[in-house]
C-alpha cells in the first residue's frame, strides 16, 4: 500500500520536475500574479474534495482513470509554476501545503484503484483520512495565499 502511494507521489511531481527543467533551460522570468487571481478557502476546499471524489469514484470504472486525474492535476500545478515564472519562489510557496495535498491525492488514488479489493469499511476510512489531510492542506494553503507566514 505505501509503495503504491509513494509511486503516486512521484507521478504527481514528474510534470513539475519537467517544468522546472524547462524553466532552468530557458531562464527564469519575473512575472507577478495579481492577488485577485487567488481562490478563497471555500474554493480551495471545494476543488480539493471534487478532485478527491473523482479520484475515488473513477476507480470504480477503471483503474487507469485515477492515475489520469492525478497526472492532470499535476500538470495544472506545473502550468501554475510556469505562469508564476519564479520556479524556486513558486516551490517555496507550494511546498508547505503541497506535500500534504499530494499525500491526500495519492491516498485517494490508491483508494480508487483498489476499491474492489478492499472492504467498504477500509475504503471509507482511507477516504476520510485523505479528506482530512486535504482539509489541513487547504487551511495551510489559504493562510499562505493571504500572506500569513
Amino acid at each position: 500500500m505505501f509503495k503504491e502511494i509513494r509511486n503516486n507521489c512521484f507521478l504527481f511531481f514528474l510534470p513539475t520536475l519537467l517544468c522546472g527543467v524547462f524553466i532552468f533551460i530557458n531562464g527564469e522570468s519575473n512575472r507577478i500574479i495579481e492577488p485577485k487571481m487567488f481562490p478563497s478557502f471555500i474554493d480551495i476546499v471545494y476543488n480539493n474534495f471534487i478532485i478527491l471524489i473523482f479520484l475515488i469514484m473513477s476507480g470504480c470504472i477503471s483503474c487507469f482513470f485515477p492515475y489520469c486525474i492525478l497526472f492532470f492535476n499535476s500538470i495544472t500545478l506545473s502550468i501554475f509554476i510556469l505562469i508564476y515564472g519564479n520556479y524556486v519562489g513558486a516551490l517555496c510557496r507550494i511546498f508547505p501545503y503541497g506535500i500534504l495535498e499530494v499525500l491526500g491525492y495519492s491516498i485517494g488514488c490508491y483508494t480508487g484503484t483498489h476499491m474492489r479489493e478492499h472492504s467498504l469499511k477500509l475504503s471509507i476510512q482511507l477516504s476520510v483520512v485523505a479528506g482530512f489531510i486535504l482539509l489541513i492542506s487547504a487551511i495551510i494553503e489559504s493562510l499562505i495565499i493571504k500572506g500569513v507566514s
